[in-house]
């Protein structure tokens, strides 16, 4: 192992979600309860070049290693170019959706208005099912 690497996590979760739905709350009870921290929304179509030149195996393998992070979360309609290759890297894979669409919209307005998207405390909140239409956990390939 290289000075500055860390160990690549044994199991590495990925959060796909769309906006407004929880999933930064959800992420954080991940991290409280498997002692770790998440690479938070990550533009891979940002990172395209390196991508092309190393494969998406060899990014995220790196990308881990050096930060050692225990998972990604993701909004998907800002990775939508390598979104199989990222699902099919990771052990688990959570989908999030929020139940009413509505209450979404009106969520991601009124975060935008005030520009204020979290409220930041020590302990998540609970989940519940009227957050979410459904949290999906996919193991494997989707294909």
């Amino acid at each position: 192992m290289l000075l500055g690497e860390l160990e690549t996590p044994l199991s590495k979760i990925l959060v796909v979600s769309t906006e407004r739905c929880g999933s930064t709350n959800f992420m954080k009870t991940l991290e409280l309860t498997q002692n770790g921290k998440f690479w938070e929304h990550p533009l891979f179509n940002n990172f395209k070049s390196p991508i092309d030149k190393l494969g998406v195996e060899e990014f995220l393998d790196k990308s881990y290693k050096l930060s050692g992070f225990i998972g990604t979360k993701i909004v998907y309609k800002d990775n939508d170019m390598f979104i199989q290759e990222v699902i099919d890297y990771h052990d688990k894979v959570f989908l999030l959706v929020r139940n009413n669409l509505f209450e979404q919209v009106l969520s991601l307005h009124i975060a935008n208005e005030t520009n204020v998207y979290h409220k930041h405390t020590d302990q998540p909140k609970s989940i519940t099912s009227s957050n979410f239409l459904r949290i999906s956990v996919f193991l494997g390939s989707l294909s």
